[in-house]
């Protein structure tokens, strides 16, 4: 008697269909199976040979999980009236045929096709941005609408920015790139304050007035914009005249640069051991390490505090989050909500900081540690290998390559993005501005001092 096949859609994607199989044994173990073929009699599952032993199934049930497109969850479906019959037989698989006449599932699967039909048309036929209005209802009309230059984005962004008045707790700005280590070396700290505001396009005298209470020295993203070893220390320097703290941001380190970057931190932990204060203790300054060979280096100094940098503080991160549907909550933590982790962490390299980035949607956020929240911009991408230098040399992205030194374009440059997705691209990554922040400063004003210890400031 000829053996009964199933004829219908052969490998749908994983994320669209995953099959979990029940056996009947006394543990009732489950194993996830892979859904090779799919029709509205029945599916095909492939399983791994191991062995004679493998040969021969005893399933109790099946569970098919549908992923349903128009609400972003799937659907599942168990099913428990079904036979089997035995397929191809491989060295390494071996492969079966599961019989259904459930209707719930005949229901399930004729959606499927109907979306998945869909959604390979759009694929086909319409560009991504078309492909997200679709599906998402992300506005891809507004896609062509752009900034004529970075003045112009600056006053849209800025000019109402009323998050930086009568802030309680304690502000900080970052200087990250060569020019503002020049403008802070040759200013004093109301002058250069005052026209670092008015460049962004912030001129209100009541957000002039206040002076930042700690700077931050070099970039977390690209290493080659930290200063120069000597200016470094210039600048160091001049805010202790200044009477303002200091922490030093350093990127993910390069292999090449391995020593010398740890000769600057030994110089570092020297220059903290010279310097004089109030009381008994020497100065000590924060580091932030964005890199996990940084962070043993810091460890083995006397003066540091590590503090964990963006980059290694993960967490999913994307202007066009409004647009993905389903349930966000899951997004509101990361690893660091685990304790164990932050215990990790403060023995194995005594991190007990936290960089943290204000990024578009609710963070469920750890309390009684140091929190310290970067506003207004988030980043989404960063790539060891710049790709507006090779924008700018070969005329693309791909044609990246690694740099011993940098002529800093960037500070000539930018990415430009459609308005709506308030973003920017500049360095060796790209930001997001979370506007919901300036548009409601109010929440964060009242979450300072309890979610987040201090303030950091970096209009980029």
């Amino acid at each position: 008697m000829k053996k009964r096949r199933i004829k219908g859609i052969q490998m749908i994607p994983y994320g669209l269909l995953a099959g979990v199989m029940t056996e009947d044994s006394i543990e009732k173990r489950q194993r996830e199976v892979r859904l090779t073929e799919i029709s509205s009699e029945g599916f095909r599952i492939r399983l791994c040979r191991r062995g004679k032993a493998e040969e021969n199934i005893y399933p109790k049930a099946f569970k098919i999980c549908f992923y349903q497109m128009d609400q972003a969850e799937y659907r599942e479906i168990e099913i428990r009236h079904f036979q089997i019959e035995a397929g191809e037989q491989t060295e390494f698989y071996q492969a079966y045929d599961i019989f259904t006449v459930q209707e719930d599932y005949k229901e399930a699967f004729q959606k499927l096709c109907v979306e998945y039909s869909r959604y390979i048309s759009l694929k086909l036929e319409q560009d991504d941005a078309h492909l997200a209005q679709e599906m998402t209802g992300y506005p891809a009309q507004e896609e062509e609408e752009h900034f004529k230059n970075e003045t112009e984005q600056n006053k849209a962004w800025f000019q109402n920015a009323e998050i930086f008045q009568n802030l309680p707790a304690e502000l900080a700005v970052e200087l990250d790139h060569p020019k503002l280590y020049e403008q802070y070396l040759t200013r004093p700290i109301e002058r250069f304050m005052k026209e670092y505001w008015q460049q962004h396009g912030i001129k209100d005298a009541r957000i002039l007035g206040r002076q930042p209470d700690r700077l931050y020295l070099g970039n977390q993203f690209c290493p080659h914009l930290f200063p120069k070893e000597e200016q470094f220390f210039a600048l160091l320097e001049k805010a202790d005249k200044e009477r303002i703290e200091v922490t030093v941001a350093f990127s993910f380190i390069r292999e090449d640069r391995l020593a010398q970057t740890e000769q600057l931190l030994t110089r570092l932990d020297e220059w903290c051991e010279q310097q004089e204060t109030s009381g008994a203790e020497k100065k000590r300054l924060e580091v932030v390490v964005n890199d996990w060979g940084l962070a043993q280096l810091v460890k083995r100094t006397e003066h540091l505090i590590p503090c964990l940098g963006t980059l290694l503080n993960k967490r999913k991160k994307d202007p066009r989050m409004p647009y993905k549907m389903g349930d966000k909550t899951l997004l509101e933590q990361n690893n660091l909500n685990a304790g164990f982790y932050r215990t990790y962490l403060e023995e194995s390299f005594g991190i007990s900081c936290y960089e943290w980035e204000n990024c578009g949607y609710t963070q469920e956020i750890p309390q009684k540690i140091q929190n310290h929240l970067h506003v207004p911009f988030y980043q989404t991408n960063t790539s060891s290998y710049c790709t507006l230098c090779a924008v700018l040399e070969h005329g693309e992205r791909g044609k990246q390559r690694e740099r011993q030194e940098c002529p800093a374009p960037c500070l000539e440059h930018r990415f430009f993005y459609p308005k709506h997705l308030y973003m920017k691209g500049k360095y060796n990554s790209l930001f997001a501005l979370d506007k919901h922040l300036l548009d409601e400063p109010e929440q964060l004003k009242r979450e300072l001092g309890i979610k987040w210890n201090r303030l950091v400031v970096n209009l980029l």
